[in-house]
């Protein structure tokens, strides 16, 4: 692995990757470049190089796409946080449909992936609740720059909430620090943590609780503690979970990573008999006080631990389940939290995924072992980037 020599080359593209990049060909590799679209003609320098392939950075766009747009925000290319500002929001949809489709099969295996278009977000801009920001030389607010360290000053994020904005603005910090700001849009609280250079806090403001109202339910949370950064969205996405468990009254589910009860409330809320398992330590005390403020408690039990031993608990093992569902991290299911899952032999199985390619790869086991896959639903948790939430339902194969 090796840096190659920058120099400049112009390249006809032809086709976005999953990674939001631009394809093009030269020298006998495939290049991928940033901010840019297929049927464009540009002009690029290689940054890096390896056997059949190479990563370029854009230099100048000679001849745009039709569908090219201005991006919203000032520091779009030199921010490292939106990938996709340059296509207009329809586009960014098709795309997100597009991704999930081609790694379900390339990946995992599936010539015709049963994915439905992707479900937009009420919000394209505005719609993070929690961002984090670092401290210039200068003490302004900026974002580190992509693939590396350097912080770019900003004025403004476009995809970041007004609130979260303000927050941020009134909190002082020193060059080096980094600002963790959070608000709830859907529902109320802030919290802004300053962090030094290793990542230590040393200093807090706001409140003990950020909380989001979804799905009718109020989700109180840790302002250092996972939370899906598009409440908007959220809601969305919480609806097409429930709408592929398809739950009933009387029948017993299972949520295995379930952080705050986001999804086990309202899986309790129709069956009356919801289990959480989760492994990180301030989500659970939350997601047991959600439920009492929802009303839940008595349909709702929580269960401290990673997946990998509690899906081998006496009372998980043999619970009896008739609908599962599972939300791991980027990285998926752990090999042995999978063979403990199919050992469940639930009837419905449902699958929500921040990561394309281990979806697939998931995906691409239980349908091996024991599930048909009935259909696939990404949702936009992330416009103006590449990145796209899916929910995969699937069922027990007769």
């Amino acid at each position: 692995m090796t840096d190659a020599r920058p120099h400049p080359l112009t390249l006809d593209l032809t086709a976005l990757a999953p990674t939001g990049e631009a394809i093009g060909r030269a020298e006998g590799l495939v290049v991928f470049v940033p901010y840019a679209l297929p049927g464009e003609r540009v002009e690029v320098e290689i940054v890096f190089r390896r056997k059949g392939f190479a990563r370029a950075r854009l230099l100048r766009v000679v001849q745009a796409a039709a569908e090219r747009v201005s991006p919203a925000c000032p520091h779009f290319t030199r921010c490292g946080g939106c990938d996709l500002q340059h296509l207009p929001y329809p586009a960014q949809l098709a795309f997100k449909t597009g991704a999930v489709r081609e790694q379900l099969r390339r990946i995992g295996g599936f010539a015709e992936p049963p994915v439905q278009p992707c479900a937009p977000s009420p919000r394209p801009l505005r719609y993070r609740n929690h961002v984090q920001f670092a401290v210039t030389e200068d003490r302004t607010l900026g974002f580190f720059a992509a693939g590396g360290r350097r912080a770019v000053s900003i004025d403004d994020c476009p995809i970041t909430a007004p609130e979260v904005m303000a927050l941020a603005r009134g909190t002082r910090a020193r060059a080096g620090e980094t600002l963790d700001a959070r608000a709830g849009l859907t529902g109320h609280g802030v919290a802004c943590h300053t962090r030094d250079a290793r990542g230590a806090v040393i200093a807090s403001s706001g409140d003990g609780a950020v909380h989001e109202r979804l799905a009718g339910i109020d989700f109180a949370f840790h302002p250092e503690g996972f939370f899906q950064v598009n409440p908007f969205a959220a809601a969305t996405l919480i609806d097409e979970a429930l709408r592929a468990a398809q739950p009933q009254p009387g029948q017993r589910a299972l949520d295995v990573y379930c952080g705050v009860g986001t999804f086990t409330l309202p899986l309790a809320r129709v069956t009356g008999h919801a289990t959480g398992l989760e492994l990180e330590g301030r989500a659970l005390p939350f997601a047991r006080r959600n439920a009492e403020e929802a009303g839940l408690s008595a349909a709702t039990h929580f269960i401290s631990g990673p997946a990998t031993v509690s899906l081998r608990r006496p009372e998980i093992r043999d619970g009896h389940w008739d609908v599962i569902l599972v939300d791991p991290p980027r990285a998926g299911l752990e090999p042995e939290a999978l063979d403990a899952l199919l050992a469940l032999e639930a009837p419905r199985l449902v699958y929500v995924s921040c990561d394309p390619a281990t979806l697939a790869r998931d995906l691409a086991r239980l349908v091996a072992n024991r599930y048909a896959l009935e259909h696939v639903q990404p949702v936009d948790l992330f416009p103006q980037t590449r990145h796209v939430e899916a929910v995969a339902s699937l069922r027990a194969a007769k």
